[in-house]
């Protein structure tokens, strides 16, 4: 957790927003993680966006657990 002035945020989460075609959404659909600035992120939820017809996808996702050695 983090605090900052509009308040406390996970550190290591991050929400992803791309335009929606069906290839993307099979992709992201079909996707366990993604990578995002050299991190391994697990995805957690895809929520479709738009109205009114869908036109994004948002993709909400957290940082995977390092192992320790």
């Amino acid at each position: 957790m983090q605090w900052s002035t509009g308040g406390k945020y996970f550190v290591g989460d991050c929400k992803v927003k791309f335009i929606y075609t069906a290839d993307n959404y099979i992709i992201a659909d079909s996707s366990d993680y993604i990578v995002v600035d050299d991190k391994r992120m697990t995805i957690n939820k895809i929520t479709l966006l738009g109205v009114p017809t869908v036109n994004r996808i948002l993709m909400h996702a957290e940082e995977e657990e390092k192992e320790h050695e």
